[in-house]
């Protein structure tokens, strides 16, 4: 990778010298062709002829000396010291000849402080600016950033330590999340933020201040039990959280960069309505069982009496007549003698018989003589 690097770096004075630590990520390091490098210098007791002969010098530790940088150069008007490196290290602007072998201060000399390249943000604004520095990752000034839509605010005191991957960090993003992970069981989370980049790790602890609105609670919501948690991949893990229900703002330490939610306190479930029961039915009255009657005795019949004709009722009397006398009995009349009655149906018969054997025979008669003629 082939790319030229240019910028301003400013040092304190200290005497006729200044120095400069510059310390950057791996990744650049490797990668850089060359930087042009343009140092300020404020007043000094010089003679125009030496600040004319400013050259800027790096430090090799292999030879524990000043080198020169070959096409160093110094603008008197402007006060500029200028040279082209192809690698960072620690730089100085000397008066030639920089025959010393004192090596340049080291662990942050008061008199001579070390300069880095202010943060930068995505997604975030500075409400004050954070400069980091990037050897040891020691933030130099109290600051405050803040998410572009204002609700989300870390608040980094001086001397925190900011690292990722061993160096100090000047990268921050964030942005909000639309669908967080899944809340915990009957909580709600109510607004979150992805903050990066991942690996970042502060110490001590830096402030996280979210806004929320009332308006996005879930209805019944205990404001002063909310908080805010972390996702740790693969739950939210929850700490411990200051509410100011005045303001509708949360706060709570963060030692990292992750997702961050403001979560509502857990809350038992509602009872599930349950169905209405059935009016009872109006009782019916339990049938008392019928007795089992007991047989009555199958009656002997009594056979019915024949009825007793009713006597007629005695005739009046009737005056007895006297018996007439006797008349003298007449002379018995002789009775002739039967006459047997014919039998029809015989009598017929016998006719029909005779008819058909004279019948018979004449037909006989007459086929006789047929053949004899």
């Amino acid at each position: 990778l082939a790319f030229l690097l240019a910028f301003t770096m400013v040092a304190a004075a200290c005497g006729s010298d200044a120095y400069l630590e510059i310390v950057v990520d791996p990744a650049l390091r490797d990668a850089l062709q060359s930087a042009a490098i343009t140092v300020s210098h404020g007043p000094t007791s010089m003679t125009a002829a030496k600040k004319a002969a400013l050259k800027l010098y790096l430090w090799n530790e292999a030879t524990g000396a000043w080198e020169v940088v070959a096409d160093s150069s110094s603008d008197v008007t402007r006060k500029l010291i200028t040279g082209t490196v192809t690698h960072f290290s620690v730089y100085g602007g000397f008066s030639p000849p920089a025959t010393t072998t004192t090596p340049p201060p080291s662990g942050g000399s008061s008199k001579v402080p070390k300069v880095t390249l202010p943060a930068r943000y995505s997604g975030m604004i500075a409400i004050s600016k954070l400069v980091v520095e990037q050897k040891t990752g020691l933030v130099l000034y109290d600051a405050k950033i803040q998410t572009n839509d204002g609700r989300a605010t870390l608040t980094i005191p001086k001397g925190t330590a900011i690292l990722r991957n061993g160096i100090g960090l000047d990268y921050f993003n964030a942005s909000n999340v639309a669908t967080p992970h899944l809340a915990p069981e009957n909580a709600t989370v109510v607004t979150a933020y992805n903050f990066g980049p991942d690996g970042a790790t502060f110490s001590p602890a830096i402030t996280l201040t979210i806004d929320y609105l009332e308006n996005s609670l879930p209805d019944g919501t205990d404001e002063s039990k909310l908080g805010i948690g972390y996702w740790d991949g693969d739950a939210w893990v929850m700490l411990p959280s200051t509410v100011d229900t005045a303001t509708n703002q949360i706060s709570a330490g963060i030692s990292h960069f992750s997702q961050y939610g403001v979560i509502t306190a857990p809350v038992a479930p509602a009872p599930k309505p349950e169905p209405p029961k059935p009016a009872p039915e109006p009782s019916k009255p339990v049938p008392t069982p019928a007795p089992t009657p007991t047989p009555a005795p199958t009656p002997t019949p009594t056979p019915t009496p024949t009825p007793t004709p009713p006597k007629p009722a005695p005739e009046p009397s009737k005056p007895v007549p006297e018996p007439p006398k006797p008349a003298p009995a007449p002379a018995p009349t002789p009775i002739p003698p039967p006459v047997s009655e014919v039998n029809w149906l015989i009598l017929g018969g016998t006719i029909g018989v005779v008819i058909i054997a004279v019948g018979a025979f004449g037909m006989w008669f007459i086929r006789r003589r047929r053949y004899t003629a």
